[in-house]
């Protein structure tokens, strides 16, 4: 019901974009997940040249990793307002000139996970044992990585920490007095299931 990620990646090494929107599967290998990218409405060309706004961090990254060279800036912040042109102080200005002084948390949801199906009628039983502190999702060893492996329904089963209910359907059971013999979200779950079958034709 969760996703995880790589022990070995800190959490500040995954980057997201702001101008566009992409999509990440999951189903594929990594290198290979981001797909579906539109800059503008309009697809990614690799012939295309496009302008990206950047920390010196990253920038000095993909230059150790030859993936940009300095001639490739087009504006250095730092080069033409010193200290004002870092990124911490430019949020800062922005925020006081532009945003009065407020800044209202906003998501744009211009990125979303494929690939993996999530939905599970466990999910809120799971979700409410990790906030009230009763399941703990796994870290990194050293533990400055978070999230480091998936909720997973079976496995929480098969190690006794999700405790669900078992029914061995008799002869003449139907989905109605089935309901009443289980737990609350496992009862609205059959119950939707009668209605179904109830509208099904035949």
């Amino acid at each position: 019901v969760t996703i995880s990620f790589n022990p070995d990646i800190r959490g500040y090494n995954y980057d997201m974009f702001s101008g566009m929107t992409y999509e990440v599967n999951l189903s594929k290998p990594a290198g290979e997940r981001v797909e579906n990218m539109l800059v503008n409405g309009m697809p990614l060309v690799d012939n295309n040249v496009y302008t990206l706004s950047l920390n010196n961090y990253r920038f000095g990254t993909l230059l150790g990793l030859g993936l940009v060279t300095m001639d490739d800036r087009y504006y250095d912040s730092y080069e033409i307002i010193q200290d004002a042109g870092r990124i911490r102080a430019m949020i800062v200005k922005y925020v006081q000139e532009e945003k009065g002084g407020v800044l209202a948390p906003t998501v744009d949801n211009n990125w979303k996970i494929t690939g993996v199906d999530l939905e599970s009628p466990f999910k809120e039983v799971i979700f409410d044992m990790v906030r009230k502190r009763e399941l703990t999702i796994p870290t990194s060893e050293d533990g400055r990585t978070l999230n480091v492996k998936a909720l997973n329904v079976f496995e929480l089963i098969d190690e006794g920490v999700l405790k669900v209910s078992t029914y061995v359907v008799q002869a003449g059971d139907t989905l109605w007095e089935i309901r009443f013999s289980l737990p609350p979200f496992l009862s609205k779950i059959i119950h939707q299931l009668h209605i179904l079958f109830y509208r099904l034709p035949g």
